[in-house]
C-alpha cells in the first residue's frame, strides 16, 4: 500500500527504473516479515513448551502485531486517500476529530486481528491435516527464507554504506561553527550593504569585523538544493538535489560537512524546516546529530540503526514509512501534533523562528560540552507574505492588507532576522564562545527565489582574522572550502568550491540551477513537490541553468534553450573590458557545465550547432 502511494506520486521512487521499484518493495517486505517472525518466536516457543494450554491466548496475543502493522498501513492509506480528495486528513484535525480518527485506528486494529485470527485457524486445521501437508508447509516455509536469504544477498552486494572516516586528518584547533541562513534575503535590502533603510544593525557592526563579500550568489533557486549546495560545496547539477522529491543518493550522501566534522569531534545540530530542508527528508547520512528536534546521531537512534544497516534506498523508504506511521499515530493519540510542511512555509504565522532561536540559545549553546557545529534557517523574510513583531517601516498598516512581496513588510521581517542574530551574538559572549567561533551568515537564494539576485555573505572568523571587503564573485559552494581552509582541513577532492581567504579570487563563472516551477504538485501531507514524472529527458526538474559572470547574468531556459541576460543589480564586480564574455560563450559556458555534470547536451547542440565538439 505505501510503495503504491510512493510510486503514483512525485517521490525518490523517480530516481529508480521499474525494476529497482519492485525489489525495494520485496526487500523491504521480506525484512518487515522475518523481523516481525523473529519478534513472534518467544510467543511460539512459550505456547509450545511452556504454557502449551494457553497457547491459543499466546497466539492471539502474537496476532496483535501484525494486526497493529496492518492498521498502520490502512490508516495512512485512508489519510492519504481523504486528504488527496477532500483536503481533510490527520493533519488537519484537531480536538475532537483527532480523538475520532484515534478510534477509527483501534477498529482498523479490531477488523485486522479478527481476519488474521480467522486465517490462523485455517492454517492451524491444514497443518494438522498430516504429515503431508506439515512437510509442505516447512518446504514452503524454507523457500520463503531462502528468497529472502538471496533478496538480501543482492540487496547488500550493491549498497555503499562507508564505515571508514571521510577526514584522516586531525584539525589542529576546532573552533565552533555557526551557519546562519534567512531565507529569501537579497544583499540590496540589507543596510550592511548599504541599503538606505537601517534594516541590519547587528549585521552591519558585525561586517566591520568579518569578511564580507560583495558580490555572492546562491547556486539555486530553491531551498532544498541551496542548502545542499551549502553544506556539500557541490553544485545542485551535481547531486541533482534541487527540490523536493529529489534527495541525496549514492556517496552524496556522505560527502557533506556535517558528517567531516564528527570525525573531528564535533556535536553537529540542525534547525531548519521540515521535507524542504531536513537532514532525514533529504538524506544526509552519517550527518547531524541532531536534526529538527530529533536524534538522529552516527550510531544511535532507530533511524540511524536502519541507515547502518540497510542499503541507503531500502533505509530511505523504511525510515520513510516508520516516520509517516509515527506523526499520525502520535498526532491522533495527542502525543505530537503533526505539522503540515507545506504550511509552515506558506503561512508566515506559523514560521517558526522563535523556536529555532531558544533551541540555539537555551539548549545547544549553553550546553556545549565539545565543538559544535549549528547549521539553522530562518523563515521570516521568506515571503511572499511577511508576519513581522517589528514594525518599524509599516506603522499604522494591516499586516492583512499588505502586497505580495511588499517592500516595508520585508524590510520589517529583515530588521526582525537583524535583531535574532544580536540576540544569538549576544549569548555567544555571554558564553565567552564568540572568540572562538566562525560565524556565517548568508541566504538561500535572493528574494522571490531569484539566485541571479546579490546574497549577503559574511564570515566572521575568531580574532577578527581575514577581516576586509571582497568585491570578486563568490558563491554558497564556497562556504565550506573556506571554512575548511581556516581550520587547516584539507579540502576533499568531491568539494566544488574554493576558499575565499586562499589568494585573490579569479573572475569565473557562477552556476544556479531554476526549478521547472510549472510542474509542482502537493501530496497527501500538504508538501509541495516537482511533479518528475511530468518532466522529460535529458534536464528533468531543472527548468533552466543561469551563470554570473563578472557583473552579467545568463539564463538559458532548457524548455526552449532560449537566453535571458542583463547586467546584475548593485553589483560591484570589476572587471576590465577584455574579460567580458559575449552571448555565445556564455551558452558555450553553460553547456560545459551541463556535460561536465552528466546532462545529454544533444538537444542544446542542434539549437547551437556552434557547440558541437565542444
Amino acid at each position: 500500500m505505501e510503495r503504491l502511494f510512493n510510486v503514483t506520486k512525485p517521490s525518490f521512487f523517480d530516481r529508480f527504473g521499474l525494476l529497482e521499484k519492485i525489489e525495494i518493495l520485496l526487500v523491504v517486505g521480506t525484512l518487515a516479515g522475518l523481523l516481525g517472525s523473529l519478534a513472534l518466536l518467544p510467543l511460539a516457543l512459550i505456547g509450545r513448551f511452556a504454557l502449551p494450554k494457553h497457547k491459543n491466548l499466546l497466539a492471539a496475543l502474537g496476532m496483535l502485531l501484525p494486526a497493529a502493522v496492518a492498521a498502520s498501513l490502512a490508516l495512512i492509506l485512508l489519510d492519504n486517500f481523504t486528504y488527496v480528495i477532500f483536503k481533510l486528513g490527520v493533519v488537519t484535525s484537531e480536538g475532537i476529530f483527532r480523538a475520532l480518527y484515534a478510534l477509527v485506528f483501534l477498529v482498523l486494529i479490531l477488523v485486522a486481528l479478527s481476519s488474521l485470527l480467522d486465517t490462523s485457524r485455517g492454517l492451524t486445521q491444514k497443518f494438522a491435516a498430516g504429515p503431508s501437508t506439515r512437510k509442505a508447509s516447512l518446504i514452503s516455509v524454507l523457500a520463503m527464507l531462502g528468497c529472502a536469504a538471496v533478496l538480501l544477498g543482492v540487496a547488500y552486494s550493491a549498497s555503499y554504506n562507508p564505515s571508514t572516516a571521510l577526514v584522516s586528518q586531525a584539525a589542529s584547533s576546532r573552533p565552533n561553527i555557526l551557519y546562519i541562513t534567512s531565507d529569501g534575503l537579497s544583499a540590496s535590502n540589507v543596510s550592511a550593504y548599504g541599503y538606505a533603510r537601517e534594516t541590519t544593525p547587528n549585521l552591519k557592526q558585525l561586517a566591520e569585523t568579518s569578511l564580507v563579500l560583495e558580490n555572492a550568489y546562491s547556486n539555486s533557486a530553491n531551498t532544498s538544493g541551496s542548502l545542499i549546495s551549502f553544506l556539500t560545496s557541490k553544485y545542485v547539477t551535481n547531486t541533482r538535489v534541487l527540490y523536493p522529491p529529489d534527495i541525496l543518493l549514492g556517496t552524496d550522501a556522505y560527502q557533506h560537512l556535517p558528517g567531516m566534522l564528527h570525525d573531528l569531534g564535533y556535536r553537529s545540530y540542525q534547525l531548519t524546516t521540515p521535507h524542504y530542508g531536513d537532514a532525514a527528508a533529504l538524506n544526509l547520512l552519517k550527518s547531524f546529530d541532531i536534526s529538527n528536534g530529533r536524534t538522529l546521531g552516527q550510531s544511535s537512534g532507530l533511524q540511524s540503526w536502519i541507515n547502518e544497516r540497510l542499503p541507503q534506498k531500502y533505509a530511505y523508504f523504511t525510515n520513510d514509512l516508520l516516520a509517516r506511521i509515527g506523526d499520525r499515530l502520535q498526532h491522533i493519540f495527542f502525543i505530537k501534533s503533526m505539522q503540515n510542511a507545506y504550511a509552515l512555509v506558506q503561512d508566515p504565522v506559523q514560521y517558526d523562528d522563535k523556536t529555532r532561536l531558544t533551541s540555539m540559545v537555551g539548549v545547544f549553546i549553553e550546553s556545549h560540552d565539545q565543538p559544535f557545529f549549528i547549521q539553522t534557517h530562518f523563515m521570516m523574510t521568506h515571503g511572499p507574505t511577511y508576519h513581522t513583531i517589528a514594525r518599524v517601516f509599516t506603522k499604522g498598516r494591516a499586516v492583512s492588507a499588505q502586497k505580495p512581496l511588499d517592500n516595508d513588510f520585508y524590510d520589517d521581517s529583515i530588521l526582525e532576522f537583524d535583531k535574532y542574530l544580536g540576540i544569538l551574538i549576544d549569548e555567544l559572549k555571554t558564553q565567552g564562545l564568540y572568540d572562538n567561533t566562525i560565524i556565517v551568515v548568508t541566504s538561500d537564494h535572493g528574494r522571490a527565489w531569484n539566485p541571479l539576485l546579490r546574497v549577503p555573505l559574511l564570515i566572521h572568523f575568531p580574532g577578527d582574522q581575514h577581516k576586509g571587503r571582497i568585491s570578486a564573485n563568490a558563491q554558497v559552494i564556497d562556504i565550506t572550502p573556506t571554512v575548511l581552509d581556516f581550520m587547516g582541513v584539507p579540502k576533499p577532492a568531491w568539494m566544488e568550491g574554493q576558499s575565499l581567504i586562499k589568494g585573490q579570487l579569479p573572475n569565473r563563472p557562477i552556476f544556479s540551477a531554476f526549478a521547472n516551477v510549472e510542474n509542482f504538485t502537493t501530496d497527501a501531507e500538504g508538501q509541495t513537490s516537482s511533479d518528475v514524472q511530468l518532466l522529460k529527458p535529458p534536464f528533468y526538474q531543472f527548468g533552466a541553468i543561469s551563470m554570473i559572470y563578472c557583473d552579467k547574468y545568463y539564463k538559458l531556459k532548457l524548455t526552449d534553450f532560449s537566453l535571458d541576460f542583463g547586467q546584475v543589480g548593485g553589483s560591484t564586480a570589476q572587471c576590465a573590458a577584455s574579460e567580458q564574455i559575449s552571448q555565445e560563450k556564455a551558452i558555450e559556458l553553460i553547456s560545459g557545465h551541463l556535460k561536465q555534470h552528466g546532462f545529454d547536451i544533444a538537444q542544446l547542440q542542434s539549437k547551437y550547432p556552434y557547440l558541437a565538439g565542444k
